[in-house]
């Protein structure tokens, strides 16, 4: 049982919602609310060590922090206006890393023509982060908006942030280049991606999280055919015995965007998307009965009944075996 899922269902329904409101809890990634003759797009977002991005550079830091802040305007069809943030950074770090750390944050959100409009500040004996960004768009895209037939696509491929999470938690001696994850946003790919997308969702939970958000907002379920690795998953793999489809269901956030696409614009969308010189990866369709199943050439799996989390489990370790465990059970010709 997903129980962080379960506590904010039942205080979501101790507010009133504003009318103007047009999504309810679960689905889309933004609150999207009806002003004049488009749409407000907010959100927010915290991070701490628990998401495992590399805190070795500042600078790889602050621009996965403040792209992953971005992720949940885009993937709701929107651009991102204004941010707020409040920044509580660690009594280990040096003035200078706290400096390196904004500066690359200012250049993420330069890039993106995105103000920051205010925080707030601290020291404490571990770092967190909390983002708050309002944005705008003409047409909102809901996670419940897609239908059976649509093809499922996913960003980038997965596992990125997981083989950190791997590594740290297993304690695996691999190379700084193998964990040095970076949340891409790709101003082409987004573009495509808003023109085109029946429903979209990013993957801050992990890309099986993302699936079944798309799924289970929309009242559908999924068979995926086909899941992109990165090159990492395989060394994780052969150092930790594990499954490398584990990084799959893993839920460290890698901030890629899982979307569909129906079939009349498949070809327009496959098309223009070889024209821009842009790469996603197709992973499977929504289909009408509610099952989630995995089948390719190397297992079939059905996940329709998944639902621990790993916020569940004050222990990593634990919850990666129990992870296996469920996997080796499900799994048929592994």
């Amino acid at each position: 049982m997903n129980i962080e899922k379960s506590i904010i269902e039942k205080i979501r329904k101790l507010y009133q919602y504003d009318k103007n409101q047009i999504n309810r809890c679960f689905e889309s990634d933004s609150e999207i609310i009806k002003y004049n003759d488009s749409y407000l797009l907010c959100t927010i977002d915290e991070f701490s060590k628990d998401d495992y991005f590399s805190e070795s550079d500042p600078v790889l830091l602050g621009k996965n922090l403040a792209s992953a802040s971005l992720t949940d305007i885009y993937a709701s069809g929107g651009d991102p206006l204004w941010i707020m943030h409040s920044l509580t950074v660690s009594s280990k770090w040096s003035e200078k890393y706290v400096i390196n750390l904004n500066k690359a944050m200012s250049g993420v959100y330069k890039e993106h023509n995105v103000c920051m409009i205010g925080g707030d500040f601290s020291i404490d004996n571990d770092w967190r982060f909390t983002s708050s960004v309002v944005g705008k768009t003409v047409n909102p895209i809901m996670r419940s908006s897609a239908n059976p037939g649509d093809i499922i696509f996913i960003s980038r491929k997965i596992g990125g942030c997981n083989v950190n999470a791997a590594v740290q938690s297993l304690k695996l001696p691999l190379l700084n280049k193998v964990t040095s994850f970076r949340v891409k946003l790709d101003n082409k790919q987004i573009k495509i991606i808003q023109k085109y997308a029946s429903s979209c969702t990013d993957t801050s939970d992990g890309f099986v999280h993302a699936i079944q958000s798309l799924c289970d907002a929309g009242d559908h379920g999924c068979e995926l055919t086909d899941i992109p690795f990165v090159s990492g998953s395989n060394i994780i793999e052969n150092l930790s015995g594990y499954s490398r489809y584990l990084l799959a269901f893993a839920e460290a956030g890698e901030y890629a965007f899982c979307f569909t696409v129906t079939k009349n614009r498949y070809d327009e969308f496959m098309k223009e998307a070889s024209s821009e010189k842009v790469k996603f990866y197709e992973v499977g369709t929504v289909v009408e009965p509610k099952t989630k199943i995995i089948n390719n050439e190397h297992f079939t799996l059905s996940f329709t009944d998944y639902s621990f989390s790993a916020r569940d489990y004050v222990n990593m370790k634990d919850y990666i075996e129990t992870l296996n465990k469920w996997f080796q059970k499900r799994c048929s010709n592994v």
